[in-house]
């Protein structure tokens, strides 16, 4: 059985394991670093620990825009790292069979999965994701 948190950027879908999840936030104000990377949005304080926030639309090719109020942070950990993941909306927790996602995976709109490696962030394709 996999659990996935389910979110949208835009009008595409997304889904990070929730194996992944510390918790989900309020967008915040970001404090930019020097030569931070392009797919960065800045640095946020989380209870006196310094996390970076990946900029998700970067990550995925779509238009940049500004955070908005509406905004989520999900921040999540692959036991190494923790980090910020800046996405427009959280939907929920789903829970897929093997077949269901295989079946999802066939289909022009599934959605991609958000994960967690060598401490940064990685799309993949559904069939990628359960070839794993």
């Amino acid at each position: 059985m996999h659990e996935l948190l389910m979110l949208a950027i835009d009008s595409t879908v997304f889904a990070v394991p929730t194996s992944y999840l510390v918790e989900v936030l309020p967008a915040v104000a970001l404090s930019s670093m020097p030569h931070q990377p392009e797919f960065i949005s800045g640095l946020m304080n989380l209870r006196g620990e310094v996390i970076a926030v990946h900029d998700m639309r970067k990550h995925a090719g779509l238009i940049a825009k500004e955070i908005e109020e509406t905004d989520k942070i999900v921040v999540a950990t692959d036991g190494k790292i923790k980090l910020g993941i800046l996405v427009d909306k959280i939907d929920a927790v789903q829970r897929f069979k093997e077949e269901q996602l295989f079946a999802q995976s066939l289909s022009p709109r599934a959605f991609r999965i958000i994960e967690l490696k060598d401490r940064n962030v990685h799309i993949k394709d559904l069939q990628d994701y359960l070839d794993d």
